[in-house]
C-alpha cells in the first residue's frame, strides 16, 4: 500500500507499507523515472517496518519514517516507530530517532525533521546535514 512520496535527481520514489496482516520487515522504498514511468521500478530500500512517510535530508540521504512493530494480538508495539536515513545507492538503515509513538508525517526542513504522532506531539529531531530539500 503507498504512504509517502518525495522527488528527487527526476525519480519519484514511494513509500511501500507492506499492507495487512501486517509482515515485520516487508516494507518497501521503490522508485520510478519520471522521464521514463514505463519502466519497472527500482528498488531503494527493503526491510522496512511499516513505512509511512519518506523525504531527503541534504546530504541525499532517503529518509523514512517507519510506524513501527505490528502486533496481531495487542495492534501497534508502543515506542516502535522510527526515522531512519539511507545513504543512496542503499546500505543499512541508519537509525536517526527512535521511541517514536505512531507516527505519521516527516518534513525536513533544513534544522532537522519535525515529525507528527499519532500517539504523542509533534516532535522535531536535530540531525539533518547540509541543507534539507
Amino acid at each position: 500500500m503507498p504512504t509517502g512520496v518525495a522527488v528527487r535527481d527526476g525519480r519519484i520514489h514511494i513509500a511501500l507499507f507492506g499492507g495487512f496482516p501486517f509482515i515485520e520487515k516487508g516494507g518497501a522504498v521503490v522508485s520510478l523515472d519520471l522521464a521514463a514511468p514505463e519502466t519497472p521500478p527500482r528498488p531503494e530500500a527493503t526491510g522496512l517496518d511499516a513505512p509511512v512517510d519518506i523525504t531527503f535530508d541534504g546530504a541525499g540521504r532517503l529518509v523514512v519514517l517507519e510506524h513501527g512493530i505490528f502486533d496481531p494480538d495487542t495492534g501497534f508495539e508502543p515506542g516502535t516507530g522510527r526515522l531512519v536515513a539511507i545513504e543512496p545507492g542503499g546500505g543499512a538503515p541508519e537509525v536517526i530517532a527512535g521511541g517514536l509513538a505512531r507516527p505519521a508525517k516527516v518534513i525536513a526542513d533544513g534544522a532537522g525533521f519535525l515529525v507528527s504522532q499519532l500517539a504523542g506531539p509533534v516532535v522535531r529531531i536535530a540531525d539533518c546535514p547540509g541543507e534539507a530539500r
